[in-house]
């Protein structure tokens, strides 16, 4: 319990990050003071792991890799076809030649519109 997504607000988003990858929902502890200043923050941490776990939170993971060999660069892939694929580092990664992930990016195939 005391490990939640705004615990180190300079990790934020690197939590949402890991969260996206995992297909876990964030978690957040916070007051009402702490609420009135970050809900922006809050709300943009929902929309970006929301829907990946609803969409995968009863798919099994069936895979996940390191796409660089500093890890920097991770791949998760579950059984309903859901791909997410997140870019940690400081440069911009280009997946597949064609999609260019950013730096603290992410890049989801197969979810259901």
């Amino acid at each position: 319990w005391g490990d939640y997504n705004n615990k180190l607000p300079a990790l934020w988003e690197k939590r949402d990050l890991f969260n996206a990858l995992y297909g876990t929902p964030p978690m957040f502890m916070f007051n009402r003071a702490l609420w009135e200043q970050n809900k922006v923050r809050f709300g943009q941490s929902y929309k970006t792991t929301g829907p990946i776990a609803r969409a995968v939170g009863d798919s099994e993971m069936m895979d996940h890799r390191f796409l660089t060999t500093d890890r920097d660069v991770q791949q998760t892939v579950f059984a309903n076809g859901v791909t997410v694929t997140v870019n940690f580092g400081e440069s911009p990664f280009r997946l597949n030649g064609d999609v260019t992930i950013p730096s603290l990016g992410l890049n989801v195939t197969g979810l259901s519109k």
